[in-house]
């Protein structure tokens, strides 16, 4: 019982450790909001008001031009605004994007 208490442990660790490490890639500026929720709740509530495109608006003129990240409906999440940040994400499709 201990042994199986101990792997489970040190496997626990170990997951944890590389999940660190991929998440420490070039990442573009932004913020990912408060865990689950993310920025949903931002998003919403200038939504709310009549003009959801301030809340990339805002991100835009606080982060880059060209792209940001974010967190909205428990998903991760990059913003490409700009043209020069299109035309990479066009021009590298097989490489930059991964679909499910």
């Amino acid at each position: 019982m201990l042994h199986l208490v101990v792997f489970s442990i040190s496997f626990s660790l170990i997951f944890l450790i590389c999940i660190q490490k991929s998440t420490r890639d070039k990442l573009p500026p932004g913020e990912k909001g408060w865990p689950i929720i993310g920025e949903t709740l931002e998003f919403a509530g200038i939504g709310q008001k009549g003009t959801p495109k301030m809340f990339v608006m805002d991100k835009m003129r606080k982060y880059s031009q060209d792209l940001f990240k974010t967190s909205m409906f428990r998903e991760n999440m990059v913003a490409c605004c700009g043209a020069s940040g299109q035309k990479f994400l066009f021009s590298n499709e097989k490489k930059c994007v991964v679909t499910w």
